[in-house]
């Protein structure tokens, strides 16, 4: 099942990824959650790869220059998301250490097809 069509967003703060975040944007991919936005908490330079390889994986990523917190990071995502993609249907967050099983993720997503004025 694909949800590019929705518009549904997934929305990951981080702050210092390890290699298990493009493993985890790939099985997000892989359910078709295809549409998958990036806050870079100020993890500084030697985290850049990690968020270049997301770019490439063709995740939106955004920088924060310092480190402003989980709570920050998600308005500044949800921001981005209100002010440049229209038309979107929902936003699940997702944490980038993998607290969220992408099964989850795909299940709030379902969830949020079948109440779309919730």
């Amino acid at each position: 099942m694909h949800y590019w069509d929705n518009n549904i967003i997934i929305l990951i703060p981080s702050l210092e990824p390890d290699k298990k975040l493009p493993i985890y944007v790939d099985q997000l991919c892989e359910l078709g959650l295809n549409h998958i936005l990036v806050v870079d908490d100020g993890s500084g330079p030697s985290y850049q790869s990690i968020f270049s390889e997301l770019e490439t994986k063709g995740c939106a990523v955004l920088h924060h220059e310092q480190n402003q917190g989980k709570g920050c990071a998600l308005k500044t995502g949800l921001t981005y998301i209100q002010e440049k993609i229209p038309g979107f249907a929902c936003v699940v967050t997702a944490d980038a250490d993998g607290q969220h099983v992408p099964e989850d993720v795909l299940s709030v997503a379902e969830l949020s097809k079948q109440h779309p004025n919730a």
